[in-house]
């Protein structure tokens, strides 16, 4: 039987508490490692069954890719989690595509992982190159619309 939003919820925040205990204690014990990825991990599983059930609470999605971003920030540091990182990142991005300047965030964060790893085994990825492509066009799209906004501007 598949989990529901609010089984997943009720999971994820006993495991969230002692993921952000740890954080604020600078944790790298293996347990506190653990309680960021399992962190990592629900909010990625919980971001994707809202967009599966009912659309989209932009809200809470928002919540929960800055929540994974700052926990794969953490775990970016441990060479044994680069790969699930790596993963989480992908899926969680594909969750923003109507917030260009989060995904962006995430998609840098996971090109330094995609680099960590490359570095680690001595190959390139050809995830890499997707990511730095997707990441250009990102770039790209913000600054033209910020460039638009700026033009818009008129002085009082």
């Amino acid at each position: 039987m598949e989990e529901s939003q609010k089984q997943i919820r009720e999971k994820l925040e006993p495991i969230r508490t002692v993921a952000y205990e740890a954080a604020e204690r600078n944790g790298s014990m293996e347990a506190d490692l653990e309680a960021y990825w399992e962190t990592m991990c629900g909010d990625v599983h919980l971001a994707r069954k809202i967009i599966s059930e009912s659309g989209c609470d932009k809200n809470e999605i928002l919540t929960l890719a800055r929540e994974a971003l700052r926990f794969g920030s953490l775990l970016e540091g441990f060479d044994h989690y680069l790969d699930r990182v790596n993963y989480a990142l992908g899926r969680m991005s594909a969750c923003l595509n109507d917030q260009p300047k989060l995904k962006r965030d995430m998609l840098r964060l996971r090109l330094t992982v995609l680099h960590r790893i490359e570095a680690q085994s001595g190959h390139e990825l050809g995830t890499t190159e997707d990511v730095e492509h997707e990441l250009s066009l990102l770039d790209r799209e913000i600054g033209s619309a910020e460039d638009k906004n700026n033009n818009n501007f008129v002085e009082p």
